[in-house]
């Protein structure tokens, strides 16, 4: 509808200018023509009348108005919000993801010296391990199938976390980067990329750094 209204207007303008021209010949030879004049008055009403109706249906009838708020918007460029599993128990996230495709006992021998028995719940094919040591999720691991980010904030905010105050960056090599303190739940988020840049490979977002 847009472009049937403005060739519309494109030939009311043409014939208003030519019946202008017309009537002006007319008035400077002394033989003036009142038909030609209201002619190319009514030419130019309704090429102005094309010309905003060319417009409001621009500016609002061919572009769909957006029924998705801020947050449902914030929500659906988010990969995950990682904040909801920080220290739950197994009953919590099953209550969040379901029953996981495979669940895994084990011994974690931690760099701080000490043995834990472990448990490790998987989804998404493999793609999300949550790692539970005394009853709770300490750390919750994605490995990346694609994904992409532009710099650190934005990457942050894909797994739903707002930098803490007192957030640092402990790491950035270039194809990893590290921070420590990085929000109110979450005490280390780890970041390695795929094999392009600033590609997202393998995420580990840990809740409780005592255990690491």
């Amino acid at each position: 509808m847009f472009y049937f209204f403005m060739i519309l207007w494109s030939l009311a303008s043409i014939a208003t200018i030519v019946l202008f021209l017309v009537w002006l010949t007319a008035k400077v030879s002394k033989k003036p023509s009142k038909t030609k004049g209201k002619s190319t008055l009514y030419l130019l009403v309704a090429s102005v009348l094309f010309l905003v109706v060319s417009l409001v249906i621009n500016g609002t009838g061919d572009k769909p108005m957006s029924t998705v708020s801020g947050d449902e918007q914030e929500k659906a460029t988010m990969i995950i919000d990682a904040n909801k599993f920080s220290k739950i128990s197994p009953d919590e996230l099953a209550e969040i993801l379901g029953d996981p495709e495979a669940k895994e006992e084990w011994k974690y021998d931690s760099l701080n010296g000490q043995t834990y028995d472990a448990i490790t719940w998987t989804y998404e094919n493999g793609n999300q391990e949550f790692l539970f040591i005394g009853g709770k999720v300490v750390r919750f691991t994605f490995y990346g199938t694609g994904q992409t980010y532009t710099d650190d904030e934005q990457v942050l905010s894909l797994f739903g976390i707002t930098p803490g105050p007192n957030i640092t960056k402990t790491e950035d090599t270039g194809a990893a980067m590290k921070y420590a303190n990085a929000s109110m739940k979450i005490d280390e988020f780890w970041l390695v990329e795929d094999s392009k840049p600033n590609s997202i490979g393998t995420v580990k977002i840990t809740y409780d750094s005592r255990y690491f």
